[in-house]
């Protein structure tokens, strides 16, 4: 009977004891889950586009003189060129098609020079997997190209390689993707020289390096409330300690976040596209 008679007397709080450590991890877990899926740059349609290799070659200025050599395209000088190897990947969890009642639903896919100077396909395109569908033709002005693309399954990709006969931009990348089809769903294609894990590693980075801020600078107010402030007592030690503690608390997060960014972005990469 006394058995029973506490075990009725119990508060709701004690009751639920066992029960906070699950609730926690759970709590835990999901916002964790949560905060990965906003930062996330690889949504459930996405189209990377990535710049592999970036060459550029000109005359130098002492060839002008010569005037059995020089840098022509259609029958015009160019100043510069650029040859770029780029693959497209479809970097999300769904197939990207077109739209309507086709039995290929193919879509256009734009390539253009940022800055307006002509491209020009070199070589043939190599598919992966084989079966890919897919056709380019010249855009329609000099400074695009267009691939007609069928079928993309997650993971399957185009290499090509592509000419710029013209002075560089200035603008972070020579290359510009748009989807002409305008495929519900899908983003602005993302034209990128990294590739897909590090597109994730580079959005983890920022906000991964304000929690190791907030974490190591709660590191070290524990560490100086542990040595009751010993290192105030004076005032060189207390200079001392204030010229140090943001640079060490610069150092520590940014290492911190740099390795934590890094794994997770493995994490994410694995469980996207696998």
């Amino acid at each position: 009977m006394t058995t029973v008679a506490e075990s009725t007397s119990r508060s709701p709080l004690e009751r639920l004891k066992p029960w906070v450590a699950p609730i926690s991890l759970g709590a835990l877990l999901t916002g964790l889950w949560t905060v990965v899926q906003f930062f996330n740059p690889i949504k459930e349609l996405d189209l990377t586009v990535w710049i592999q290799e970036d060459i550029a070659f000109s005359l130098p200025k002492e060839a002008t003189t010569l005037k059995k050599l020089a840098l022509v395209y259609d029958g015009q000088p160019v100043e510069q060129a650029s040859l770029f190897r780029v693959s497209i990947l479809n970097s999300g969890k769904a197939p990207i098609q077109g739209v309507g009642d086709g039995p290929t639903k193919r879509w256009l896919l734009t390539l253009r020079s940022t800055n307006g100077v002509p491209i020009e396909q070199v070589g043939e395109l190599t598919r992966t997997p084989s079966t890919v569908e897919i056709t380019s033709q010249p855009g329609p002005t000099p400074d695009s190209l267009q691939l007609s693309i069928g079928l993309l399954n997650p993971t399957d990709s185009i290499d090509l390689r592509i000419a710029l006969l013209g002075p560089r931009a200035q603008s972070r990348f020579p290359l510009d993707a748009e989807d002409t089809t305008r495929i519900p769903g899908l983003r602005k294609p993302e034209v990128t020289t990294s590739n897909v894990r590090e597109r994730i590693q580079n959005a983890f980075i920022a906000p991964l390096w304000i929690v190791a801020i907030v974490l190591v600078l709660a590191w070290f107010g524990w560490a100086l409330h542990k040595e009751r402030w010993q290192s105030f007592r004076s005032v060189g030690s207390a200079i001392g300690s204030i010229i140090l503690l943001p640079f060490a608390a610069a150092f520590a997060s940014a290492a911190l976040a740099a390795g934590a960014s890094w794994g997770l972005a493995w994490v994410v990469y694995f469980v996207a596209l696998h």
